[in-house]
């Protein structure tokens, strides 16, 4: 672990600054930086680690006055219409409930009363499993193809061998088409899923560009360091815009991380001279170049541009 005085150095090399800080900033930090707010940010630092609590907190107590309000009937139209929603979804995903049945209805709403829940789709669910494994609810065995019953209730229900499936959401359209993929012969699931069986060279050509796209950015930027964080954020940038994966969409993402400081460089292959960036490739450079790039420097510009080893060997090859 790097100690205070290390963080600090850090800080003025990379640019941290003290200020307001976002739980999301945070995830986005390495462990130096984070350690550096924890240490000389801390009330920031502490309250945005406290972010994600206060939210979830919020949301609840917004959810436990919404559902106040519904069973107190003072629901705005807007409310209402949204319970209803959730009622529907509910409905739809357990066709095994009986919603004709008006008991039913009238069951699952006192429980949510009861406990003073929003109507939520999940919330009824809950009431739905709680209720249907005491027998309290009528179901219909039939509607999920578990035989010909439709009127299960009471003992009968608590005591059916396959009670876990009636308590189980139906099955979704997803699931019916696995179900069906898995009876399908191996020509007849090839015709449904032709992508399965692309050529595996159509893959093999869509890395090799992406390989040319990255070599090619990496060529104009020897500064960038090549580490699982840098790539991370570089990806995330380009899928969040949905831009295609070449060169300029990554100059797009580096130019743009690299001023938000997501990005970390080399900096001694950088140096700053009179507002133009000199980016050390190796090798001998010209003599010609060097010469007209030193005399448009500052006295200061000068001492900065020397003080690189790298740059010192340069005007010694220079001026053999």
């Amino acid at each position: 672990m790097k100690s205070a005085n290390e963080l600090k150095y850090l800080a003025e090399q990379k640019g941290w600054q003290v200020g307001p800080l976002t739980f999301g900033k945070i995830q986005r930090m390495n462990s130096d930086e984070a350690r550096f707010n924890e240490l000389f940010n801390k009330a920031e630092y502490e309250q945005a680690l406290d972010e994600p609590r206060i939210k979830a907190e919020n949301k609840k107590n917004a959810e436990a006055t919404k559902a106040q309000r519904t069973w107190a009937d003072q629901a705005s139209e807007e409310e209402t219409a949204e319970a209803l929603q959730e009622v529907n979804k509910f409905v739809a995903s357990f066709p095994q409930f009986r919603a004709d049945f008006i008991p039913n209805r009238e069951a699952l709403i006192s429980f949510l009363r009861s406990k003073t829940l929003p109507c939520t789709a999940r919330n009824l669910a809950y009431a739905f499993e709680d209720l249907a494994s005491k027998g309290k609810l009528l179901l219909s065995a039939a509607a999920i193809g578990l035989g010909p019953e439709e009127d299960l209730s009471g003992y009968k229900l608590m005591r059916h061998p396959q009670l876990h499936v009636l308590l189980a959401p139906g099955r979704t359209d997803k699931d019916k088409t696995r179900l069906a993929e898995q009876k399908m012969s191996a020509d007849e699931y090839r015709k449904q899923h032709p992508e399965a069986f692309r050529d595996p060279r159509v893959y093999a050509e869509a890395a090799e560009k992406i390989k040319r796209e990255i070599n090619s950015f990496r060529s104009f930027h020897p500064e960038y360091l090549l580490t699982e964080e840098n790539s991370k954020h570089l990806q995330a940038y380009i899928s969040k815009r949905k831009l295609p994966f070449n060169r300029e969409s990554l100059e797009a993402a580096y130019g743009e991380l690299v001023r938000q400081g997501y990005i970390e460089i080399n900096h001694e292959t950088v140096v700053s001279s009179g507002g133009t960036k000199l980016v050390d490739f190796g090798g001998r450079p010209g003599r010609a170049n060097l010469s007209r790039e030193i005399n448009r420097m500052s006295a200061a510009e000068y001492a900065e541009f020397i003080a690189n080893p790298t740059n010192r060997r340069s005007i010694d090859e220079a001026l053999r």
